[in-house]
């Protein structure tokens, strides 16, 4: 597990590089505008939770899972261990990228505990959702319904912005997090559970 670990930050360093400052600007500009959008405080936790599906995308290129297969770790570890990865890159970012805004925009603690619910809905939502299909099908194959998934949580995360903001208000008020913001951040967990147990099904049974 540890070894698969250190070869994905092997491959995020050399190949996935370039989605970590589009992540920060998206971050930037959120908190830049004072909170008066967080959609792109939202989009960017998004974009670092795509980092493992990125991943997938160039070991499937480089033949990597034909090999890996062949390895005595599982295949269930194999799944298990792409599910750490996002959450070691969604946590901290959600955690950090949130701290900074309660601090920037002076949000309240309410505030901010909606803020990183809804952050971590929208950056598990797609991740969650692409997984199973790419461990049954594969990155090239199921690459349309992948652009369908992203397309729709694009517009997901449009529609939870606008529901959290107030035209016109405030700048704390601007963003509202929703009284089922807790809801929000349980169904992200119970998401995220059905989607590992998804994946290790299917991935048992695919063959190579």
């Amino acid at each position: 597990m540890k070894g698969l670990l250190v070869k994905d930050f092997i491959m995020i360093k050399k190949h996935c590089m370039m989605l970590l400052p589009i992540g920060l600007l998206f971050f930037i500009i959120s908190a830049v505008s004072q909170a008066s959008s967080m959609y792109f405080a939202y989009y960017s936790a998004a974009i670092f939770s795509m980092l493992p599906i990125t991943v997938m995308a160039y070991d499937e290129a480089h033949k990597w899972n034909k090999y890996e297969i062949l390895l005595p770790i599982g295949r269930t570890k194999i799944v298990l261990e792409k599910y750490i990865l996002l959450i070691i890159f969604i946590v901290p970012v959600v955690l950090i990228e949130s701290i900074v805004l309660a601090v920037t925009c002076n949000l309240s603690i309410s505030y901010t505990i909606g803020l990183i619910s809804i952050m971590l809905f929208c950056g598990t939502i797609a991740p969650t959702v692409v997984l199973p299909i790419i461990f049954r099908f594969g990155y090239l194959k199921g690459r349309i319904i992948n652009i369908i998934i992203i397309s729709t949580m694009a517009v997901v995360i449009n529609v939870i912005s606008a529901l959290n903001s107030s035209e016109g208000a405030l700048v704390e008020s601007e963003f509202e997090p929703s009284k089922y913001s807790f809801l929000i951040a349980v169904s992200a967990v119970i998401l995220m559970t059905v989607s590992l147990l998804i994946s290790v099904k299917v991935y048992k049974k695919r063959e190579f």
